[in-house]
């Protein structure tokens, strides 16, 4: 899908909201850009989907080909970091 990031390293998850469709989480690539993301929507360039959104992480699943040509699928975490006691 045309607009969505890949799934990198350096992509923060800054946000999960909760509601009774279901959690949308917000993401926040290097360059500043934002993006929502619930459960199923296609991202990256590996035919990753979203597979769920819990309470401090995100799960995406894609699909990989390895060294013997074979497609296998990896799944990536995103965490929610959580403020520490005392910042703001």
């Amino acid at each position: 899908v045309h607009g969505l990031p890949v799934i990198q390293a350096d992509m923060k998850l800054v946000g999960i909201i909760k509601d009774s469709e279901g959690n949308t989480a917000m993401i926040q690539t290097q360059d500043g850009k934002g993006y929502f993301l619930r459960q199923g929507v296609p991202i990256g360039k590996n035919e990753g989907v979203v597979e769920k959104i819990l309470e401090d992480k995100v799960v995406v699943k894609e699909k990989k080909t390895n060294y013997l040509g074979q497609i296998e699928v990896t799944e990536a975490v995103l965490i929610l970091k959580k403020k520490e006691e005392g910042s703001r």
